[in-house]
């Protein structure tokens, strides 16, 4: 029962953190867009980085939805091991974009 509880937790977490980092996300592509207009250059770096962000929230946001899913329907262990894959990949896209 405790395994199922810390998914369920941890799922939530994810899907709180996967909200925000879209809104994050979503708010760096316009700033990187708003400062290349004001600077007249190119932000293609910038805008690189805000869309691996993006990207990161998004799976970040699906691993959180598989992880309740597997808390609450008491999956499979293929299932539950492809979420914490799913987390693991997460983490990997957020450090190398950060």
């Amino acid at each position: 029962m405790k395994g199922r509880k810390f998914l369920k937790v941890t799922g939530i977490l994810m899907i709180i953190g996967g909200a925000f980092g879209i809104i994050g996300g979503i708010v760096a592509m316009i700033g990187a867009g708003a400062l290349a207009a004001v600077l007249e250059t190119s932000a293609g770096g910038l805008m690189l980085a805000s869309a691996l962000i993006l990207a990161s929230a998004v799976f970040q946001l699906i691993a959180g939805i598989m992880g309740v899913k597997a808390a609450v329907f008491a999956a499979g262990m293929s299932f539950a091991f492809m979420v914490m894959m799913a987390a693991v990949y997460v983490r990997i896209i957020a450090e190398g974009s950060g």
